[in-house]
């Protein structure tokens, strides 16, 4: 991920409002993450959990795959997450909006 064009955020586990407080400072749209938050729950039968935000800044954005590209019209916000898969292994994965 070129550095000079993204800008990262930490999620804390702490409460959830303090959680879309922080989504809220970095322009993401609560109703389509909530949205592909439940998407993604389903995809792994499992409880997320939130780990960084990267938003993409001038004119980079994020490609299906989550590699941000200099002047792309992807997706802004890149969400990274961990869940137990069905062996109980954490694995990562990240949601694009």
């Amino acid at each position: 991920m070129a550095l000079e064009h993204v800008l990262k955020s930490y999620l804390d586990k702490g409460e959830p409002s303090d959680i879309i407080d922080k989504l809220k400072e970095n322009n993401v749209c609560l109703v389509s993450f909530f949205d592909q938050v439940q998407i993604h729950k389903a995809q792994h039968n499992s409880k997320i959990f939130f780990q960084e935000i990267y938003n993409a800044v001038g004119d980079a954005g994020f490609g299906q795959d989550g590699i941000v590209q200099a002047a792309s019209k992807g997706y802004q916000t890149k969400i990274i997450y961990t869940y137990l898969n069905a062996e109980s292994e954490q694995q990562t994965d990240f949601i694009l909006l």
